[in-house]
């Protein structure tokens, strides 16, 4: 009976974070609190023949960031399975946090991909400049991995995507301040230290951060493949007022970086095109 109980609870905590989940998707269109933080994949490394382990790393470098509840999504290379059976799991007594990542925890086959996921209930932790380990993480196989490479990507799409709230559980989450940050050199495709390297999986203008801004913002796009990128800047008259970037860029998550200290305050739009076609069009508002 108290297994039962154990149980019930565990599915009543996922329920309430899907619940967390749909909630920011809704408020994800409104304003967002300027946030400065930083999630790591890092120390990555293989145990023994049939184990990889790796951490989950956040800090934040210019304020202190509250955070309410989080999930965290990576897609990664099936070939290393080679005929196995993968067990994922978190490694208990190993987060820093108070809100521990010990919900939804395994390997979800959705949407024609497989992730590996975890996540927390409702709870709040206040990140600061020093580094706290979200926990350590294994990836067992029944039989040896391959040396395939692993190329372990942040997932932003999807049911079971990476998601963070804010103190209101408002959504924060930013991907380009998610990273794979160099590991051993044993394990091939745990060495980037770029967001550029993070491959999307779908073409898309995302929503400028913070918002509103005064006068600098971020302005991040996916890519999935090559392509001549133009970023407009139009006021609420439809003249043109910047071109932020007009250029070519690798797949990957991209960030630019714009200054509006030579407009006045109001409501703007970006336009993206890749290879002269409109991928999106988004509002930002300048308020000084």
């Amino acid at each position: 009976m108290r297994f039962t109980n154990v149980i019930a609870l565990e599915k009543m905590n996922y329920l309430f974070f899907v619940f967390l989940l749909f909630f920011s998707f809704l408020t994800s269109n409104y304003i967002y609190p300027q946030t400065e933080y930083s999630v790591s994949l890092t120390n990555a490394k293989k145990i023994n023949k049939n184990i990889l382990e790796f951490e989950v790393i956040i800090f934040s470098s210019n304020e202190i960031v509250g955070v309410t509840s989080y999930q965290c999504s990576f897609l990664f290379n099936t070939n290393i399975i080679d005929g196995g059976r993968l067990v994922f799991s978190y490694v208990e007594g190993s987060s820093q946090l108070s809100n521990l990542p010990n919900i939804g925890i395994g390997i979800k086959k959705i949407d024609g991909k497989t992730k590996l996921t975890f996540a927390s209930g409702a709870g709040l932790d206040y990140i600061g400049e020093f580094k706290l380990r979200i926990g350590i993480f294994r990836l067992y196989n029944t039989v040896p991995f391959s040396n395939a490479d692993p190329n372990f990507t942040w997932n932003f799409s999807g049911p079971a995507m990476t998601i963070l709230t804010g103190e209101a559980y408002e959504n924060i989450t930013v991907p380009a301040n998610f990273f794979i940050v160099p590991s051993e050199p044993s394990i091939t495709g745990l060495h980037r230290d770029n967001q550029n390297f993070v491959i999307p999986n779908e073409l898309k203008l995302l929503q400028n951060y913070p918002n509103p801004f005064n006068p600098n913002t971020k302005i991040s796009f996916q890519l999935i493949d090559e392509a001549d990128v133009k970023l407009e800047i139009y006021n609420s008259l439809g003249q043109q007022v910047s071109i932020p970037l007009d250029e070519h860029r690798s797949p990957g998550i991209h960030t630019v970086d714009f200054n509006g200290e030579s407009l006045p305050s109001g409501i703007y739009f970006y336009k993206l095109k890749a290879n002269d076609k409109l991928v999106g069009s988004m509002k930002m508002i300048l308020l000084r």
